[in-house]
């Protein structure tokens, strides 16, 4: 606040605080809203689209309670395929044996695009959980491939691989679709406030 008065701004300059919702954010919001009582503080929309989007399909599913399922309800199936997407987009990256088997996977399924690769799913940038589930479900013909081929040649060894470990069914691919379907609005609406 010492640095606001150092610029010599008016009570009348602030109308308006709009700000994301941390919580240096918050107490400064509170703090002009007391110093200038025509000041209002208010959340942008975009953060709380996100925060909305994030609470609903990319929480915390590490830490996911499975008591709170119920049978049947499909919300088990989803997290376990969002968990899965998220361990073989981070492995794919960092593995050269994973990268060699994914591009001959997209070159025998005869991908039109062979420039595309696995997008990683972070915390920070909007709608990466989004970018990251269409492009896993663009690059399902080739994913499953590679898995197949993997499986086939494997099974002479008795050690499981680590890219065995993040396999895909059809029930993981459906439900990954339900979820791009379902964050497809928010990332339009997103774009609509960013203006793009």
């Amino acid at each position: 606040m010492s640095d606001l008065a150092t610029w010599r701004l008016q009570p009348s300059h602030f109308l308006v605080l709009v700000t994301d919702t941390a919580r240096n954010m918050n107490c400064l919001g509170r703090l002009l809203e007391t110093r200038y009582a025509c000041t209002a503080h208010h959340y942008c929309a975009g953060h709380n689209l996100q925060l909305t989007a994030v609470e609903a399909f990319t929480g915390d599913i590490e830490n996911y309670d499975r008591e709170v399922a119920q049978d049947g309800d499909g919300i088990e199936c989803t997290f376990s395929a969002l968990k899965r997407a998220r361990y073989l987009v981070s492995h794919s990256p960092q593995s050269p044996t994973s990268k060699e088997k994914l591009n001959p996977a997209r070159q025998r399924v005869n991908n039109t695009d062979h420039t595309l690769v696995v997008i990683q799913d972070v915390k920070t940038p909007w709608w990466s959980t989004y970018m990251m589930l269409e492009r896993l479900c663009k690059l399902r013909a080739a994913i499953q491939d590679m898995f197949y081929h993997e499986f086939r040649y494997h099974r002479q060894c008795t050690k499981i691989t680590t890219l065995e470990k993040y396999d895909f069914t059809e029930a993981d691919f459906s439900c990954l679709e339900d979820v791009v379907h379902v964050l497809l609005p928010f990332k339009v609406a997103q774009e609509a406030l960013e203006g793009v």
